[in-house]
Parts: C-alpha cells; structure tokens; sequence
C-alpha cells in the first residue's frame, strides 16, 4: 500500500471516529434537553407525589451526568460508542413518552374544566354529584339528567357511599315556587339547578360536579379494558353475579329497566354497580399507569367543575397510599303518582313522591360517611 493511500485510510478512520463521537454527543446532548423538560413538566402538572420525585429525580439527573460525562470523553471504542448511543436514545425515547403523557393529563384537565372551575380539598371528606344525560355526542347538550348520583368521598378513611336519587323524584326545584317537578327535569334548567336542588334536598354542600352521557360512559368502559360489574338479577345476556363488560355492554346494564318488576329503582342500583366497578379497576395499581389512555379517551366527553389542581392532589393521594376504596350504595325510595309539575304546569305526569324516612336515612349515611375514624 503506498503512503498516499495509508494517508487516505488514516483520514477515513478519523472522520468515521469523528461522526461516531459528534453523533453521540449530539444524541447525548438532545437527551439531557428532552430529560430537564419531563423532569420540569413531571414538578410543574403535579401528578406525581413530591416524595417520589425526591427520589426519581436525583437518582435519574446523577445517571445523566455520568451519561454526559461519558459521552464527551475524547477516547471510545465502537463497542462503547454503541452503548453510549442506545443509552441515549432510550434515555429521550423515555423523556419524549414522560413528557407526551404529562402534557395529555394536562390537556385533558384543561379540556374537561368547565368556566367555574373550583378547587376542593380532596384530601377531606367532599362530594361529588354525577349527573348523567340521556344522550349520545357532545357532551354540553342540552338534557334531561337521568342518573344523579352523590359520590360521598372519605380519603382520610377510604370511604366512599353512592347515594341514588330516582330520576322521577317529586322535588322543588332550587329557587322556584309552587308546583315540585321530576328532578330530571332540572337537569334542562342547567348542571346547577340539579346540584342545588340535591343540595337543598340532603341538606349538605356538593362540593364539584360531573356531567356525562352514553358516549362518556362507552369511551371511559373501554379505556379501561372493561369491568366486573355485578347483577342482582339474571337478565338479557346478563346473569346474577360478576359480568366481564364492554363499554356498550355496561351502558345496556345502566339503561335497561323493563326487566324489573322495581323498573327504574332497579335500574338505579345498576347504575351504582357500574361506578363500583369503574372505582375498583381504576384502584388497581396497573391501572395508575395508563391513566393517559383513559384520560385522552374521556377528553371532550367529561364535564366537571373540579380544577385541575384538585384532580391532580386526589391522584397524587391514590398514589401515595395506594389504600383499596370501601364502596357502600343507598338509594332513597317514594311512591307513584300523577301530579302537576313546574316544567309542564297543570299536565299531570308520572312521579314518585319522596319516601322521607328513606331521605333521612341517607343524610344519616352521608352524615356517617364524612366521619373520621380515629
């Protein structure tokens, strides 16, 4: 081989060592960017308990020290080129999901956040009222509001109590006179006149609310993979006891009502069954890591009052704790008839006229429920 051509291939060698080490140094350096922007995104949305990043991030931010250091050294072979580069690139391809999924939480609170948006203390004793709409597609549709369930919630005791009120019951809606109405009705006079009204009938603040319909209870079913959702009855294709569900089949199990002899209070207690099963699989650790699945596929379909920042303190104490949630249900109960209604004046529809032992009863559980153990 003449001098030039060893020349040439000394030179080849050279610029092959040298694009090896830019190349790592450039991944190296895009990594640590990508890793500072998750760390900064994982402190600033909250959805991570402090204690855990106390630990994640010096632990994390020492090894991609050490990575960069490593990187820039001015001697490597291929074999330690080769490792510094996968490392990096696992090291952005971790960040860039970290950061995608932190950001998704984000939007999905902003999305679901309503004008007057409020912070609770989740960490006390709160509630939430559920109110479900009779329809499919967008979610600020103007409806009836046929589900209207309390959700007690007890995180210093892991309590929590469903509380039921018939879509029929006979109540005087909050700020009115004169004739009761069907408390579904409310529902079509706006998300607070239903939650004033409940206010006004337990006797009790309802601290934020929730406004979903079929599509909202389809999308959340089904990010989750399904649910056990359990039957008082055989019915359909449902038997008595634990059914695996889709989200079609778990809004089928909500609706139906004809196949009880107590129709609609029948029905109500489904309706409780199925959040019990929403509340358990969404407890169960393997769960915590795909909120950003289920969360993108409520996006839009979900309404809530509940600022973003107690909705990341209420996941940040699940995930601090980790405790299982006792879930306990009670509906109140009332008689037909037919009567005049504030909605649709002396036309008497069909209500059902408030048991009232039935609704102490449920102050008394709600009462119960607020309580701290010591």
């Amino acid at each position: 081989m003449t001098n030039k051509k060893k020349q040439q291939t000394r030179l080849e060698k050279i610029r092959g060592k040298v694009t090896w080490q830019n190349t790592r140094k450039a991944l190296a350096v895009i990594s640590a960017v990508l890793y500072l922007l998750a760390v900064i995104t994982l402190a600033v949305v909250k959805f991570v308990p402090a204690k855990y990043l106390l630990v994640i991030v010096p632990i994390s931010a020492l090894g991609m020290v050490v990575l960069l250091r490593a990187q820039f050294t001015k001697k490597a072979s291929v074999l330690k080129n080769t490792v510094l580069i996968t490392l990096s690139l696992l090291i952005g391809v971790v960040s860039v999901g970290a950061f995608s999924t932190l950001m998704s939480l984000s939007s999905f609170v902003a999305d679901i956040q309503a004008e007057d948006a409020k912070e609770v203390a989740v960490t006390k004793p709160f509630i939430v009222y559920v109110s479900g709409i009779d329809t499919y597609g967008e979610i600020d549709t103007v409806s009836r509001s046929d589900v209207n369930m309390l959700i007690v919630v007890n995180p210093q005791t892991n309590r929590v109590l469903l509380v039921n009120t018939p879509r029929d019951y006979y109540v005087q809606l909050h700020g009115t006179t004169g004739d009761k109405d069907k408390l579904t009705h409310a529902g079509t006079y706006g998300i607070e006149m239903s939650r004033k009204t409940l206010e006004d009938l337990y006797g009790v603040p309802i601290d934020a609310y929730v406004r979903v319909n079929f599509s909202s209870l389809v999308a959340i079913i089904d990010a989750l993979g399904g649910v056990d959702v359990y039957s008082d009855y055989d019915f359909k294709e449902f038997h008595t006891g634990y059914n695996r569900v889709n989200g079609e089949q778990a809004l089928e199990f909500a609706r139906e009502r004809y196949s009880f002899s107590e129709g609609d209070r029948q029905r109500g207690k489904n309706q409780q069954h199925v959040i019990e099963a929403i509340i358990t699989k969404m407890n169960d650790p393997k769960n915590m890591l795909n909120y950003r699945k289920i969360l993108n596929a409520t996006a839009g379909a979900v309404q809530t009052n509940m600022g973003g920042d107690s909705l990341a303190k209420l996941v940040n104490h699940q995930l601090d704790t980790m405790h299982p949630w006792k879930v306990t249900s009670i509906s109140v109960d009332g008689t037909g008839a037919m009567l005049p209604t504030y909605s649709a004046g002396a036309q008497p529809l069909y209500v059902m006229v408030p048991d009232e032992q039935t609704v102490d009863v449920a102050k008394k559980a709600i009462a119960d429920t607020w309580k701290v153990e010591p």
